[in-house]
């Protein structure tokens, strides 16, 4: 079983044929490292295809007014969703932060492979980048499997973004909504379909 899309089934999606041959490109160098690591659950393209990547791309609407500036990316893993969103905002710069050797080497080599020029892949803790002098300033800061939902808030909060893009199943959601100053902005059916949300929060203003 292969874990590689073709352009056409990922042009299905809905996306331009730029970010079609990103994702592609990603998938192939999935699965030459999905050998020695499990990067991912699925062991097939359409799987993949379905529930992996149609997700991620679910979020991409949720993007497409923020302002400009970087974006952060905690625990990244796999790159799902953040790489596969770059794919589509390639102009945006992304900072990935992981703390397994090995994920960072995957993602290095996505990025290197998907042409994606924007992008950083940071190794290490994301407490410890926070105290660089060199850290980046972000506009957004995303997560999928980094910390329970209702703890992004104050990983947001530290590092003194505007918005935080939250991508989780629905059984997840924290049940007494989201701690002040941050409230829903605008949210997302993710795939499949009623199982997961995306969800764009903002800090409310004082």
């Amino acid at each position: 079983m292969s874990l590689i899309c073709s352009t056409e089934s990922v042009l299905e999606l809905g996306v331009p044929r730029e970010t079609a041959d990103r994702i592609v490109a990603w998938t192939h160098t999935l699965a030459r490292w999905q050998k020695a690591q499990r990067l991912v659950g699925w062991r097939r393209s359409h799987d993949l295809l379905q529930q992996g990547i149609a997700d991620a791309l679910a979020a991409a609407p949720l993007l497409a007014d923020l302002p400009d500036g970087p974006w952060l990316d905690l625990g990244s893993g796999s790159g799902l969703p953040a790489l596969l969103l770059a794919a589509h905002y390639p102009e945006r710069e992304l900072h990935l932060v992981e703390a397994r050797r090995k994920r960072c080497a995957f993602l290095r080599a996505a990025v290197v492979d998907m042409g994606l020029e924007h992008v950083r892949v940071h190794h290490g803790r994301a407490e410890d980048l926070i105290t660089e002098a060199h850290r980046p300033h972000p506009v957004l800061l995303s997560a999928r499997a980094f910390v329970p939902p209702e703890q992004l808030p104050a990983h947001a909060d530290a590092w003194g973004v505007q918005h935080l893009l939250v991508s989780s199943s629905r059984a997840r959601l924290p049940k007494g909504g989201w701690p002040e100053p941050w409230v829903l902005h605008v949210e997302h059916p993710g795939r499949p379909v009623g199982e997961r949300l995306h969800l764009l929060l903002r800090r409310a203003a004082d």
